[in-house]
C-alpha cells in the first residue's frame, strides 16, 4: 500500500486535472469556437472520467 503522502499526491493531480478540463469545456464553450463544437463530447468525456477517478481514489484513501 502506497504511502498517504504519495495518495494524497495522486489524488491532488486527478482533482486538478478534473478543474483543469472543467474550466477549459467552460471557457470553450463561452466563446464558441470550431474547437468546442468538434470536440465537446470528448471533453466531456474526459471531465467524467477524470472525475469517477478522483472519487474513487478519495474513497480509498479516506477508507
Amino acid at each position: 500500500m502506497p504511502s498517504n503522502t504519495t495518495s494524497l499526491i495522486v489524488i491532488l493531480g486527478f482533482v486538478s486535472l478534473t478543474l483543469i478540463s472543467l474550466v477549459s469545456g467552460v471557457v470553450l464553450m463561452a466563446i464558441s469556437n470550431d474547437f468546442y463544437i468538434r470536440n465537446r463530447n470528448k471533453i466531456m468525456i474526459i471531465r467524467v472520467l477524470l472525475q469517477f477517478i478522483s472519487l474513487v481514489l478519495i474513497v480509498l484513501f479516506f477508507r
